[in-house]
């Protein structure tokens, strides 16, 4: 009984090597979108330390904020491909948010426009941008977005 069970581990194994498996298809070219940043703190977030602490700590600003949603939105030629919401990171949502999105993009010059809303307010997209790019074929263009920098394309 062993012996078969091997026979037939071994058969399942040398046609399994047979099964070709096609590759994921590739878009012509491709726009990258990325961010690592942080929304405004939500108003009334911060807590001050009660009665429950000790009296030289009391009315000290804890770090129980939480910050909004960074928005984002992304037009190819006018047409909008991306509009999302990206969580804060962290336990308590007091941390940065981060975005990594590719977006297939036809052949030739295309329009790109980047909007980005980190206020928690809606329709406030302070941070903006807009490219005109030449995508060829297999080419990947990236747009980043750092808080202190703005935008920077590659």
């Amino acid at each position: 009984m062993g012996t078969l069970f091997w026979l037939a581990l071994t058969a399942g194994c040398s046609l399994a090597g047979w099964i070709t498996v096609a590759p994921a298809s590739v878009p012509p070219s491709e726009l990258v979108v990325t961010f690592l940043h942080s929304g405004e703190v939500l108003p009334d977030t911060g807590q001050s330390a009660g009665n429950e602490v000790a009296p030289h700590m009391r009315g000290a600003r804890t770090s129980m904020v939480e910050r909004a949603p960074v928005e984002m939105r992304v037009f190819v030629d006018g047409v909008e491909v991306v509009n999302r919401a990206y969580l804060p990171s962290g336990l308590a949502g007091a941390g940065p948010s981060t975005a990594l999105e590719r977006i297939p993009v036809e052949l030739g010059v295309r329009e790109i426009r980047i909007e980005i809303n980190d206020t928690g307010r809606p329709g406030q997209w302070r941070h903006h941008d807009t490219r005109r790019l030449e995508f060829k074929a297999r080419e990947r263009h990236v747009a980043r977005f750092d808080t202190g920098r703005g935008f920077s394309w590659e």
